[in-house]
């Protein structure tokens, strides 16, 4: 499992890769940016970015309450969290 300084870096990635495969430029990643509103991302994107990350980091941080994600900090936060 990644340790959690290598979070970050691997949520960012995930929802370049996401973002990539939809066609989509390079978006500023902000922690501030809403992941539908700004990124373009919706709920079948997002499904992805979680099971890749499931995969990456061997982490499931949706096994307990994570409250609202609507931005690139609070699904960064998640995973640090977890």
């Amino acid at each position: 499992m990644a340790d959690e300084t290598s979070h970050r870096a691997a949520v960012l990635a995930a929802l370049i890769q996401v973002r990539e495969d939809k066609g989509l430029t390079e978006a500023d990643l902000a922690d501030t940016k809403h992941l539908g509103d700004d990124l373009g991302l919706d709920s079948l994107d997002m499904a992805t970015v979680v099971a890749d990350l499931e995969i990456e980091l061997d982490l499931d941080p949706f096994v307990n309450d994570t409250g609202p994600i609507y931005t690139v900090g609070d699904l960064v936060r998640v995973y640090d969290a977890a």
